[in-house]
C-alpha cells in the first residue's frame, strides 16, 4: 500500500524545524569565529616574533704556538783593510868577492926583546869566498862571520874560531873550513925569523853574489 504523501511532507518539514535551523547557524557561527580567532591568533604570533636568524661563523682551528724563530746571528764589523806598507828597498853598493873579506885586526907573538915583528900580510890569490851551502841557499841564509884564526910560522891556518856567528851555524861551519882549508898569509917576522900571529877575518854570505 502506499504511504500517504502527507506523512512524508510532516517528515521533511520536522527536519527543518526553526529549532534545527536555529541550531545549525549557532554551530556554522562557532565554527567560523573558531576559524577566525585561530587564523587571527597565528597572524598574531607570526607578526610579533621574528623570524630567528641564523648565523654561521667560520671557527679557524687553532694551531699550536711556534717557538720563537732564533735570533739573527750577531753581524761584526769586518777588520779594515789591511794594507801592507810599500816596500822601500835602499840600493847599496853589491858586496864584491875582494871586499866580502876582510881582516879585522891581527896579532903578531913577539919576542920579550929586541925590534918589534913585521906586519902579517894575507896572500890575496888565496883568499877566496867559501861556496855557499845549498841547504842555506834554499833558506836564504845571508849574513856576516867574524872569526878568529891563528897563523903559524909557514903561513897555514892552524885553528879557527867563530867569534860573532852569521846566525847560521851551516854558513859559520863552511867559513871556518873553507878558511883553514883554503886561506894563507906571509907571516910577519921578527930579528929575521918568521913568527906566529893570530888575526880576526869576516866572510860575508851575500846571496846577491850568487
Amino acid at each position: 500500500m502506499e504511504q500517504p504523501l502527507h506523512t512524508i511532507r510532516a517528515q521533511q518539514a520536522s527536519w527543518l524545524s526553526p529549532n534545527r535551523l536555529i541550531a545549525l547557524a549557532a554551530s556554522t557561527c562557532i565554527v567560523i569565529g573558531f576559524s577566525w580567532a585561530l587564523s587571527v591568533g597565528l597572524a598574531q604570533t607570526l607578526v610579533e616574533k621574528p623570524l630567528e636568524l641564523l648565523k654561521a661563523e667560520v671557527v679557524q682551528e687553532k694551531l699550536p704556538d711556534k717557538p720563537p724563530p732564533p735570533p739573527p746571528p750577531e753581524m761584526k764589523e769586518p777588520p779594515p783593510p789591511f794594507v801592507p806598507p810599500p816596500e822601500i828597498t835602499i840600493q847599496t853598493e853589491a858586496v864584491s868577492n875582494t871586499t866580502a873579506i876582510t881582516t879585522v885586526q891581527s896579532k903578531v907573538a913577539s919576542a920579550a926583546s929586541g925590534p918589534p915583528p913585521t906586519e902579517l900580510h894575507a896572500i890575496a890569490r888565496t883568499h877566496t869566498l867559501p861556496p855557499y851551502p845549498d841547504v842555506a841557499k834554499r833558506l836564504g841564509e845571508q849574513g856576516a862571520v867574524q872569526m878568529r884564526v891563528v897563523i903559524n910560522t909557514d903561513g897555514d891556518v892552524t885553528s879557527c874560531t867563530v867569534e860573532r856567528s852569521s846566525g847560521s851555524p851551516r854558513l859559520d861551519q863552511a867559513a871556518c873550513e873553507h878558511v883553514q882549508a883554503h886561506w894563507r898569509w906571509q907571516p910577519p917576522t921578527q930579528n929575521g925569523h918568521p913568527v906566529q900571529a893570530s888575526t880576526l877575518v869576516q866572510v860575508i854570505f851575500d846571496l846577491k853574489n850568487e
